[in-house]
């Protein structure tokens, strides 16, 4: 398996106890960090017992690797704003590669955003020529409390007792993080907070509402929301920088989408949150690195339910279980389908093409508190919700 600089760690743990005679060896690409930090972080991540054999500048990774290496998986986990050209360089590496070898391909998966809209129409007739080899990855559809709730049937009929979504609150909020910087550099990140960390917000959305209309016998809806407000905030002043917070509404026929994202604020959160037509709530914690995701559900005229869930959230680990089942052509046994998802994937650069084009309204913020304009947000792993 190789992986793209910043990669799943969490899940190799979880992965060993499942399988104790899977072989796995996995190589760093890496194009930002110099040579140093590349050896500490190997150094660091063998003493936590991950399977790093080595690791490998970008500029030395070619179809001879590939080759000499045969890896099952490829996963680009680098900044956006350089998604496509990695994702087309290595595509065409393992076409060069297989070439000479005739040996099976690897799959190519790329860390969410998959692309940034000037590369859009690109990426949509690549990945449409090689659909069962291409597929994007999103950590939050695969967290504990949010796979739970779409694929086990205690989570489907829960879903039945819901009813149908009037309004998605979703929220991706974190502290202060001055270590990623870059995100609010556009040519690096390729389009500001929105699209990097609204990018799981919307795909968190969509495939929620795509996979309920499938369990219901139902078509996805396939409608791109319309953009109807947006809000940009900043904690800086820095002219070098984009957002750093953003809030919008969107809409469809028949839902009401709410998306909050921002660095530099009160707390680490990341939140489903449903409001049905019937009255009934649903609160999703994809839970965070130090907390457990749970499910927060109250039926009009009943006791609410809390379901929580062992272990750390953000779903780092069943990605794991989900590019190596994609490698097997086993797309029957993961979620979201591969077409959902990807369609869910490509919606957040599409929306991103308008909001760019949308008149925004700025609000200035303090490091450490929430700007003028923000949505509820869950305050701990209890469901306690933060008035506005």
């Amino acid at each position: 398996m190789i992986l793209s600089s910043r990669f799943l760690a969490d899940g190799f743990s979880t992965l060993r106890a499942t399988f104790p005679d899977l072989a796995l060896a996995v190589t760093i690409v890496d194009r930002l960090s110099p040579d140093t930090e590349l050896r500490d972080r190997l150094s660091a991540l063998r003493d936590r017992g991950i399977p790093v054999d080595r690791y490998v500048k970008d500029e030395n990774f070619d179809a001879s690797e590939i080759r000499a290496h045969t890896p099952s998986v490829i996963f680009v986990a680098i900044p956006p704003g350089q998604h496509f050209e990695s994702l087309r360089s290595i595509h065409q590496m393992v076409a060069e590669s297989a070439s000479t070898t005739g040996g099976r391909q690897p799959i190519i998966a790329v860390e969410k955003p998959l692309i940034v809209p000037r590369d859009l129409p690109a990426a949509q007739e690549l990945i449409g020529r090689n659909p069962t080899q291409i597929f994007d990855v999103d950590f939050f559809n695969q967290s504990r409390a949010f796979y739970w709730l779409m694929t086990d049937p205690r989570g489907q009929a829960l879903l039945e007792r819901l009813g149908t979504p009037a309004v998605i609150n979703s929220n991706c909020v974190e502290k202060m993080q001055e270590w990623r910087r870059w995100i609010r550099q556009a040519d690096i990140s390729g389009g500001g907070m929105f699209l990097d960390c609204g990018s799981h917000n919307v795909h968190l959305i969509k495939v929620f509402l795509d996979q309920l209309a499938i369990q219901r016998g139902e078509a996805p809806t396939g409608t791109t929301p319309t953009l109807e407000r947006v809000s940009l905030g900043s904690y800086d002043s820095d002219p070098t920088l984009r957002e750093s917070y953003a809030l919008a509404r969107l809409s469809n026929a028949s839902t009401t989408w709410h998306v909050q994202v921002g660095k530099g604020l009160p707390l680490t959160a990341y939140n489903l949150e449903v409001f049905s037509e019937r009255g009934n709530y649903l609160l999703v914690s994809v839970g965070t690195e130090t907390y457990p995701p749970f499910i927060l559900f109250a039926e009009v005229g009943q006791s609410p339910q809390l379901i929580k869930f062992d272990g750390p959230g953000v779903g780092y680990d069943s990605v794991i279980y989900r590019l190596l089942a994609l490698s097997q052509d086993r797309t029957d046994v993961v979620f979201p389908r591969p077409a959902v998802s990807m369609a869910a994937s490509l919606l957040g650069p599409q929306l991103q093409v308008a909001l760019e084009a949308f008149g925004e309204t700025q609000i200035p913020y303090s490091v450490g508190e929430w700007p003028a304009l923000h949505l509820p947000t869950t305050h701990d792993a209890f469901g306690r919700v933060d008035p506005l």
